[in-house]
């Protein structure tokens, strides 16, 4: 895997966790968040934990972040 395609990944957990999580939907909505086209567009997304996190473990993609 390439450093594109683990970027490419970690935008895809990201948005959808962000369509998962009611909470913060709900708080975008509140701040005018609310066309599909900006989520789409600018591929918002959310995540718990930072892509370090999530590849911690993994020597080969630890050693290229």
């Amino acid at each position: 895997m390439n450093n594109q395609e683990i970027l490419e990944r970690y935008i895809q957990l990201c948005t959808k966790s962000l369509n998962e999580n009611t909470r913060v939907s709900s708080l975008l909505q509140k701040q005018g968040l609310t066309e599909q086209f900006l989520f789409e567009t600018f591929r918002l997304g959310h995540s718990g934990v930072s892509l370090t996190e999530l590849i911690n473990g993994n020597g080969d993609l630890s050693a290229r972040c």
